[in-house]
């Protein structure tokens, strides 16, 4: 099978990828909290471990390792915020 071949067959086979706990958990979140974890999310002044202590302070697991890459739109969500 040539290269083209094996990307063509990407496009059939399933994506087995969990979903993102970002993606997830804002979903879940209420309005008001969600738009201020997405501006806080948006703002590269604040880093991934300061917003990954006050999730943790408020019940919500989530280490920076996760937030990067949702950050960097390299997780599973369809559109990352």
């Amino acid at each position: 099978m040539n290269l083209s071949e094996q990307l063509a067959s990407l496009h059939k086979q399933p994506n087995n990828r969990r979903s993102c706990l970002m993606g997830t958990i804002l979903a879940k979140l209420p309005d008001t909290d969600r738009k201020a974890l997405v501006e806080v999310l948006a703002n590269r002044s604040i880093s991934n471990a300061r917003i990954s202590a006050t999730l943790k302070a408020n019940e919500l697991v989530v280490n920076e390792t996760t937030i990067g890459k949702h950050r960097n739109q390299n997780c599973s969500c369809d559109v990352a915020q």
